[in-house]
């Protein structure tokens, strides 16, 4: 009498969990991508009323606010936050995005940046992160002249939107 089929053998049943334990590695890392990415594009509508104001100042005085006050914004840089934002500050027109604790570990304390820039038309345009420089636009802000050394974005670019990653 021939061997029937009796189950798996063990090799196979070590193999089928090994394939199952990948492709749930796989899963848990993208899932958390995904959520570290969600964080960071709510961070960014949130910011929304912070760069209108600092372009409104502009358009009046022609000149970059240089602190929240200056924007027309509170003192404290904690009170215009969502969950996962500890702070946004204003650094010469310049907005700086820190990621707190309700973060997702993978940005606690991590920066993003804001930076304005004007266009030939004389628009005012956002360059975010280490993203392009707009076509055809000038800085407007004296971090951007190379006058002094900043982090733009400390956040890897995989969990940045497309706009706000490094050209290389």
């Amino acid at each position: 009498m021939g061997r029937g089929s009796a189950g798996f053998t063990a090799i196979e049943l070590v193999l089928a969990i090994f394939v199952l334990l990948a492709l749930a590695t796989i899963t848990v890392y993208a899932y958390q991508t995904y959520s570290v990415r969600d964080q960071v594009g709510d961070a960014l509508r949130a910011v929304a009323p912070v760069q209108r104001q600092i372009e409104h100042r502009y358009q009046q005085d022609r000149m970059l606010p240089v602190d929240r006050v200056a924007a027309g914004l509170s003192a404290n840089p904690a009170d215009t936050v969502i969950e996962e934002v500890a702070s946004i500050e204003v650094e010469r027109g310049r907005i700086v995005l820190v990621f707190g604790r309700e973060a997702l570990e993978r940005i606690v304390m991590d920066r993003l940046s804001l930076t304005p820039f004007e266009t030939r038309n004389g628009s005012f345009v956002w360059r975010c992160g280490d993203g392009p420089v707009p076509d055809g636009a000038k800085p407007l802000s004296e971090t951007e002249n190379g006058t002094e050394a900043i982090d733009l974005a400390t956040i890897p670019d995989r969990y940045l939107p497309p706009q706000c990653r490094s050209p290389d």
